[in-house]
């Protein structure tokens, strides 16, 4: 996955966003794949699914994720019935 995001930051002088969907792909990114793709030239943000963010306290799964990825990279959250909840817990857009 790494490799596909990497190619499209190479060719393009657009803002990549990556966009976790694991419904629709069948793969799980992780916080340590999430740090790698932060770190690509190119790379603005990082849209995660709701799932990303499990238990009681999401503000402090989104702070372990922001600490682990490029400060200039911004944390989406996508799904509706979850965006109010992981905007208030640290997301940056939905």
């Amino acid at each position: 996955m790494l490799n596909h995001f990497a190619t499209n930051c190479q060719n393009t002088e657009l803002p990549v966003i990556v966009y976790d969907n694991p419904s629709t792909t069948h793969f799980n990114f992780d916080i340590e794949l999430y740090a790698r793709l932060s770190e690509l030239p190119g790379t603005k943000s990082i849209k995660i699914p709701p799932g990303f963010v499990v238990g009681e306290n999401p503000g402090a799964a989104i702070a372990a994720l922001k600490a682990e990825i490029s400060d200039d990279v911004s944390i989406g959250i996508s799904g509706d019935g979850a965006a109010a909840r992981r905007l208030v817990a640290g997301c940056d857009l939905w």
